[in-house]
């Protein structure tokens, strides 16, 4: 469910959750408070955290490592259950690079 890939220069945090179907309803697992910090936790990524962005392709994860952050790819119709992560469009980035 989560990994790490190596990118040119940095890598992107994947994040592939278990889908279920039930009476032809796609649910996907809850993304509990403090998820977030574990997979941090996991990722020995404490001293960084401030720097996670969410993204929804592999453009967005390359787009975020230019600018010294680390994406994680999440799929578009997740992105709302994960709003703890703020967005690689975060209005902050413009400061940035």
């Amino acid at each position: 469910m989560l990994k790490t890939k190596p990118l040119e220069r940095g890598f992107v945090i994947e994040f592939n959750p278990t889908f279920s179907i039930v009476e032809g309803h796609l649910f996907v697992y809850a993304f509990p408070k403090g998820m977030l910090d574990a997979f941090i936790d996991v990722l020995g990524l404490e001293e960084k955290k401030d720097l996670v962005r969410r993204v929804s392709t592999n453009e967005g994860a390359e787009t975020a490592v230019s600018r010294g952050l680390i994406p994680i790819v999440l799929l578009c119709e997740l992105s709302e259950q994960f709003n703890s992560i703020p967005p690689l469009e975060d209005h902050s980035l413009k400061s940035i690079g």
